[in-house]
């Protein structure tokens, strides 16, 4: 495999288009076929299948196979390697093994070579999931300047920064990365929902429509929700029958529905609807839970359940390393900050 098909799956897979991470894979395969000992082809076939059990929940048994062997022929081939630990980092993640998955993390950044970007990147985002978002941004910033014209960093950056409350270097990250190439659905959505309580309602449709522009991971229910953007009595009841809809049952559309479900204020439907993409289609997602939009449902008792439940709290008292929103009451308790 060389070097420049490596970066063009890599570029691919790194997507969260359903036709991109399926030519990513076919890409690893093909060069697999030729090269079978390339470990780090093997770490990226890996991750590119990660991508499409979030998009393809009726084959998820079958891509779960296909990760976890793509992970063991990693493994095999670099067992002292970065490669090793990456690997098993994003294994440890998927299974909700916070505290190994973090050891996993630091002993690949320890061993890559400075100038590979995607173990931050992939470390950077971790931290940021579990809620430490300060730490995330100086990761995300070392690997934006290892891969300044990535539009993933840039878009984990702005994330990252939202997060940590610094919402005007995120939204000059937004700006720099309108030059970067790529799929742009992602970034688009998240430029969106950085305008949620900000903005009035002329601008929010200026970007949902925008965003709608670039979309790759189709949502019907979107082309609706634009003609009742600021009307939420209207909007809801949209978003309730894609709920229940079966086209929308995969990770990343129910979190989707939740996201806008929050933002509407109907706190039931949020909390059903990322327990459902958490636990019933096993999203690796979570950073829903950090970011500003969030902070009503932070406030809400069922938060606190939601985190005990995905193992976070343990993870948190155990590592001594709490969230930048939450601290710690005495034993047994702990109250939401931010």
């Amino acid at each position: 495999m060389s070097e420049l098909e490596e970066l063009s799956a890599r570029a691919l897979a790194r997507t969260f288009a359903p036709l991109e991470i399926l030519r990513a894979i076919e890409i690893y395969h093909q060069a697999l076929g030729l090269a079978p000992d390339f470990a780090l082809a093997w770490t990226g076939l890996a991750s590119a299948l990660e991508r499409a059990l979030l998009n393809a929940p009726e084959t998820q048994a079958e891509t779960r196979k296909a990760m976890d062997e793509a992970f063991s022929r990693a493994l095999a081939l670099d067992p002292d390697g970065w490669t090793n630990q990456l690997s098993r980092a994003t294994q440890l993640f998927a299974r909700r093994d916070w505290a190994a998955a973090e050891r996993a993390y630091a002993k690949a950044i320890e061993l890559a070579p400075a100038s590979e970007p995607s173990v931050r990147m992939r470390f950077g985002a971790f931290l940021m999931h579990v809620g430490r978002a300060r730490e995330s941004v100086d990761l995300l910033q070392a690997a934006r300047r290892a891969e300044p014209l990535s539009l993933e960093v840039s878009v984990l950056l702005q994330i990252a920064l939202e997060c940590a409350d610094r919402r005007t270097e995120a939204i000059a990250e937004y700006e720099r990365s309108k030059d970067l190439a790529g799929d742009r659905s992602m970034v688009e959505y998240f430029a969106l929902k950085r305008l949620w309580g900000h903005e009035d309602a002329a601008r929010i449709k200026q970007q949902f429509i925008r965003f709608l522009s670039h979309e790759s991971l189709i949502l019907p229910v979107n082309q609706e929700l634009g003609k009742v953007l600021d009307q939420p009595a209207a909007a809801l009841p949209l978003i309730r029958r894609a709920f229940d809809d079966p086209a929308y049952q995969d990770p990343i559309r129910v979190g989707i529905l939740g996201e806008w479900a929050t933002n509407y204020g109907d706190l039931d439907l949020s909390f059903a609807a990322f327990r459902r993409s958490m636990f019933d289609l096993t999203s690796t997602w979570y950073t829903y839970l950090w970011q500003p939009f969030y902070a009503a449902a932070r406030r809400d008792p069922r938060f606190k359940s939601l985190l005990r439940d995905l193992g976070l709290i343990d993870y948190y008292r155990s590592s001594g390393k709490w969230p930048d929103l939450l601290r710690p009451l005495g034993e047994g308790d702990f109250e939401v900050i931010g």
